[in-house]
């Protein structure tokens, strides 16, 4: 995707949005210009600097797109909040295209993504971004916590809670660096911070929003204390 200046992709979508608003009727819908693609709502708006839920073709699965603060589709590349996009701009993990039914459209990835959580790892602050499950919502009302956590495997740093947290969504998969993790058997709370390309039964908690590089050369030095905080 080619990039324009700010002040100049305003201009072309007013103008395009303009032309559209003098017709009798609006039709949702995506758009492509020489510039991208962006969304027409239908009602004379576009998203922007949001996730959409978007059933395109009208099939009755909805994919996640990211538009930037222009409008303009973000596609193959990490997203300002360290998501994945391919090619079309659909959101992807591990390969797999996310996706929901249009009955659940309404709920954007503000709604399913929206409780962002602080990690302090000496001077270093990140955030990462919460998954919408029961696992999730179960550490995030044990917050704020400082632990202990092992460094394993040359992959992981661990804790091990003495109780354990529901995980109904568990299943054998693979993962991504930043990726926040829970592993039942042994109720571990865990950050992926180097891939092996192992692949084993886990539940999703989050995501650090930050390049792999970054978070690998923050973890992988030997055990240390993580505080981790709800962002209010």
């Amino acid at each position: 995707m080619r990039k324009i200046g700010k002040k100049l992709a305003v201009l072309i979508l007013l103008t395009m949005m303009s032309s559209m608003m003098s017709m009798s009727a609006l039709a949702a819908g995506w758009i492509e210009t020489e510039t991208g693609w962006w969304y027409d709502n239908g009602d004379g708006t576009w998203p922007a600097a949001s996730w959409q839920w978007l059933d395109g073709n009208n099939d009755g699965i909805a994919e996640c797109y990211y538009f930037d603060e222009n409008g303009w589709l973000a596609a193959d590349t990490i997203t300002p909040d360290g998501y994945l996009v391919n090619s079309d701009g659909a959101w992807v993990e591990n390969d797999v295209v996310k996706t929901q039914t249009t009955e659940n459209q309404s709920q954007t990835s503000e709604q399913t993504a929206a409780v962002q959580m602080r990690i302090t790892v000496g001077d270093t602050e990140l955030t990462a971004t919460l998954e919408d499950n029961e696992t999730a919502r179960a550490i995030a009302e044990e917050l704020p916590l400082t632990l202990r956590m092992l460094d394993l495997y040359g992959r992981e740093m661990c804790y091990r809670f003495e109780n354990a947290f529901p995980a109904n969504e568990a299943a054998v998969t693979g993962y991504e660096v930043g990726d926040i993790i829970y592993w039942q058997p042994r109720h571990s709370f865990v950050i992926m911070y180097h891939q092996d390309g192992e692949r084993f039964e886990m539940q999703k908690v989050g995501h650090i929003n930050a390049d792999a590089e970054t978070i690998e050369s923050l973890f992988g030095h030997g055990n240390v204390d993580v505080t981790f905080e709800i962002i209010d």
